[in-house]
């Protein structure tokens, strides 16, 4: 399978965050936790944000002003330990650290990337 370009997984993990706080919207966690339909489309978009950050080669994520690590981890575990997963963590990281990730992204996708794409 050929390796995709950066842009179109930078652009992916800018949508899913989009989505995610979209779909939270004014929800805290308990909120979110009561809101089934609401827990589960968040925490899949922010699981797709981890992935889409996974499968960004090594190489040109070193190059980003931007750290991917804690969007993988916080994939691992929402597929990992699901069974573990807090409604709460998860409301929390998307109204406080979405934000700043959706602003880092749409501004390395408005400059050019390492591979040229």
């Amino acid at each position: 399978m050929a390796k995709r370009k950066a842009r179109p997984i930078l652009e992916d993990m800018l949508a899913y965050a989009e989505e995610a706080r979209a779909i939270l919207g004014e929800r805290d966690g308990p909120a979110l936790r009561a809101d089934r339909i609401h827990l589960l489309a968040v925490t899949r978009a922010v699981e797709i944000v981890g992935e889409a950050a996974n499968q960004l080669p090594n190489e040109i994520a070193q190059q980003l002003p931007i750290d991917l690590h804690p969007a993988i981890a916080m994939r691992h575990r929402l597929i990992h330990g699901y069974d573990s997963a807090s409604a709460d963590i998860i409301a929390k990281t998307v109204r406080e650290d979405f934000p700043a990730f959706v602003a880092s992204l749409r501004a390395i996708l408005a400059a050019p990337l390492p591979d040229g794409s």
